[in-house]
Formats: C-alpha cells, structure tokens, sequence
C-alpha cells in the first residue's frame, strides 16, 4: 500500500468514528443505548476479516477503508453512548473520580494487550507474505 493510499484509508476511517459518534444519539433512541453498544461491540471484530484476506491491490485497499469506515464507526458510536451514560448516572461529585479511573483502566489495559499479542504471535509464529 502506497503512503498515499494509506493515508486516504486512515481519513476514510477518521470519517467513520465522526459519524458515529454523530449518529449513535439518533442510533440508541432506535435501538436502546444496550443493544446499540453491544451491536457495535459484536459488529467490530468482523471488520477485521478483510485485514486476514487483502492481498495488495486496489480493490483491497477500498475494502480495507470501509472495514476501518465501519470498525471505527462502531467504536465512536458504542463509546459516545457509554460516556454518555457513565455521566447520567454519576453525581457531579464523582464525575471526575469516574473520568480518572475510565481513562487509567482503558489506557493501562493498552500495554497488557500488546504484551499479549507479542506473546502469542511469538508462540504461534508470524508467516511472512
């Protein structure tokens, strides 16, 4: 993939999380905040198939951007609601305490998940294409 075309493919998916971070307000009244959230959630590691089956053309690279378009949609959807949510049903005492702990759970899980990941790709070997 040329920078050029990759550079497309991370606009295309920046679209994708501004629109659903635009529309899961309109989404969650349809669906409910839960199954919403949980749809995204299930909906998000589908979009990494194309990403197991892209061979470099430009066919590949069009599929690659709307499987981003719609990961990052999902995530920027599912996320705007949780936030949402999370401040609905926090006092305003806590909000910051909650604020602090959501960002130190996400943020340290980060780490961890690469670790794993190096891990097992050690294990479980990486072929080369």
């Amino acid at each position: 993939m040329s920078a050029t075309a990759f550079g497309v493919v991370l606009g295309v998916g920046a679209l994708g999380a501004a629109a659903g971070a635009l529309s899961a307000p309109a989404i969650a009244r349809r669906f409910e905040p839960g199954p919403m959230m949980l749809g995204a959630l299930a909906l998000t590691p589908l979009t990494q198939v194309p990403l197991l089956l892209a061979s470099p053309a430009l066919g590949w690279e069009i599929v690659i951007g709307g499987a981003l378009f719609l990961q990052l949609a999902c995530a920027g959807a599912a996320g705007t609601t949780q936030r949402s949510i999370r401040q609905i049903i926090t006092e305003d005492c806590m909000q910051a305490r909650m604020q602090a702990v959501s960002t130190w759970l996400t943020s340290s899980a980060r780490p961890l998940g690469a670790l794993l990941a190096g891990g097992l790709g050690t294990w479980a070997g990486v072929a080369p294409r």
